[in-house]
């Protein structure tokens, strides 16, 4: 941490509880910066020199999401009664008596329908300026309410959330409220909506470890204090000074949250998350896409042109291929990995969820990066699939990747485990699904990636369960001679379509996807669109039932097998046909 930070940190920690963080300032307690006549500050709280994120009030919330008038609180009249003995109870209601009359509300949360970029939407909103936003009966049954009203409506449901510390007035009824809440959440996702969150500081203990931890989409504001454990306890527990380690900027790092968003962006980006889930126009093609009659090439040289240096990466498709892409970051458990890219996208109007992954050449510790995925890179796109089964999307895989990262660090973290997890959430997903390899698909995080409906291959890029290199030096102890190597792989696009291991190849310009980039955007956009509109006539029931079967019986055994066996039911009739003909002539010779 450089010293600049530290000091700020110092600062930030020593305002805590001693300044009024709602009142108006002239200059930012933080930086200094005169703030009083800045927009930015007067609008939203926000430094406009530091970006310090200021406390704001509940119904300034409301306005900076909705649309102007367009919201309508509900279950407004729930009130809190006194369920517990609990010996101070004078002294708690006396400072629930005060926050009513501090902050104009009934409880720590209000619920509404509003518009949100046109959209409509369910908002519920919890501060923590009242009674730290903590969870009792009040505010967990009005969530559950919210959640409730907006499964019935079909409608999204967006949370701002503040919180910090535990109602434990209201005794161990205020401790299944999470529960409550938690399994509330189910009504949303049931008729594929998205229930999305925006963190602000702080956003700790329960509400962040039940309900608030359940969303599809959790965005933060920057600097915002999180975890289950506040500051101050995991301060005391740990006997350390721990500020940068609890912060939203920590949390993304560790694959917890989706993206940091400042407060006068979030709207915009809600706006485009709704817009992309709300306008899902579903593809109708009957162009076949690809006419061309492939001929075998040189295994060595489609290795080369698969690794060519300037062939678009996955970050090209993605921002050419599809419009309106929100990426979205971590596994939900433990790490961000950047060989893998999600998020949500259009193509052609119809909304998909992509799992791409990222074959970089960037030096990390005096290594080159070539893709591999670890363990957390696997379960973020398992992450993705069930997002996309979650909000009823067709899911989309890219691959280029030369395996799975080998480390013991990996191990520990259960890469084995990940990659089988990834291969059986991804092939029992009941949304149509679609893989493309589009450089080098190697080994586990080929097959992890491609156990899909339709599985499609750039004319120039290879498929193999192994490095053609490692190969080479496991049968010759030569690495430079993968010549007889690649050909026995049967790694070219054409090989694996004979073999029955994808179902379509995808032409390239003549030189291949890096000389005409643009052009490659057109046939892959072409390729896709027919395979999307041909999925979607088709049942989930059957897509699931259609992709175990094509799975299940892929193989150059079985298919062997079944060749042999018609073969022999062939010469079974011949013989059979040659008896009866014996036999007339014998019988008509005498």
């Amino acid at each position: 941490m450089t010293n600049k930070n530290s000091d700020l940190e110092k600062k930030i920690d020593s305002i805590g509880d001693l300044i009024d963080l709602q009142k108006l300032h002239n200059n930012c307690i933080v930086c200094d910066h005169e703030i009083i006549n800045s927009n930015l500050y007067k609008r939203f709280r926000i430094c406009p020199s530091c970006r310090y994120h200021y406390t704001t009030t509940l119904r300034r919330k409301i306005a900076i999401i909705s649309d102007r008038g367009s919201f309508r609180e509900i279950n407004k009249w729930i009130e809190s009664r006194n369920t517990t003995d609990f010996s101070p109870k004078n002294s708690y209601k006396e400072r629930f008596t005060n926050d009513k009359k501090r902050t104009n509300l009934n409880e720590a949360v209000i619920t509404g329908e509003c518009l949100i970029g046109g959209n409509r939407s369910v908002l519920i909103i919890l501060d923590s300026s009242f009674l730290g936003g903590t969870m009792g009966l009040v505010v967990g049954e009005k969530i559950s309410l919210a959640l409730e009203y907006a499964g019935k409506n079909k409608l999204p449901a967006v949370g701002i959330i503040t919180s910090s510390g535990k109602r434990f007035q209201d005794g161990i009824l205020s401790l299944h409220q999470m529960a409550k809440t938690v399994i509330s959440t189910k009504s949303v996702k049931k008729n594929n909506n998205p229930f999305i969150v925006i963190l602000g500081n702080p956003c700790t203990g329960p509400v962040f470890s039940s309900f608030a931890s359940m969303a599809d989409i959790i965005f933060s504001e920057p600097k915002a204090h999180l975890g289950f454990a506040s500051l101050g306890e995991l301060r005391e527990v740990e006997n350390n000074h721990i500020y940068e380690d609890h912060l939203s900027e920590f949390y993304l790092d560790n694959g917890q949250i989706d993206k940091i968003i400042e407060r006068h962006e979030i709207k915009n980006e809600i706006t485009t998350i709704l817009s992309l889930i709300s306008t899902n126009l579903l593809l109708k093609s009957k162009q076949k896409y690809n006419n061309k009659k492939f001929v075998k090439k040189n295994p060595k040289q489609t290795i080369n042109i698969a690794r060519n240096r300037k062939r678009p990466t996955s970050k090209y498709y993605l921002k050419n291929l599809f419009t309106n892409f929100v990426e979205l970051h971590g596994d939900r458990i433990s790490n961000e990995d950047k060989s893998i890219i999600l998020g949500l996208g259009k193509i052609s109007g119809q909304t998909v969820v992509i799992a791409a992954q990222e074959k970089s050449f960037l030096l990390e510790n005096k290594k080159y990066t070539m893709g591999e995925i670890t363990p957390s890179g696997f379960r973020k796109a398992i992450r993705g699939a069930k997002l996309a089964e979650s909000l009823n999307l067709c899911f989309i895989t890219l691959i280029d990747s030369l395996g799975p990262q080998i480390g013991t660090l990996n191990e520990k973290q259960g890469l084995a485990s990940s990659i089988s997890n990834c291969i059986n959430e991804i092939s029992n997903i009941n949304v149509p699904s679609i893989s493309i390899i589009i450089g080098e698909g190697i080994s586990e995080s080929a097959i992890a990636f491609s156990v899909t409906d339709r599985t499609l291959m750039m004319e120039n890029s290879i498929y193999a369960s192994v490095k053609p290199e490692a190969a080479a030096k496991i049968e010759t102890n030569e690495i430079e001679g993968i010549d007889d190597i690649a050909n026995a792989l049967k790694l070219t696009a054409l090989d694996c379509k004979k073999i029955g291991v994808i179902d379509e190849i995808i032409q390239e310009p003549i030189k291949g996807a890096h000389d005409n980039p643009k052009e490659t955007i057109k046939l892959v956009e072409k390729s896709l669109i027919y395979e999307l509109s041909n999925l979607n006539k088709i049942s989930s029931y059957s897509l699931v039932k259609n992709r175990y079967n094509k799975i299940r019986n892929t193989g150059e055994y079985s298919n062997k097998y079944k060749s042999n066996f018609i073969k022999e039911i062939n010469y079974l009739g011949k013989g059979i046909k040659n008896s009866i003909q014996s036999f007339r002539i014998k019988k008509d010779s005498k």
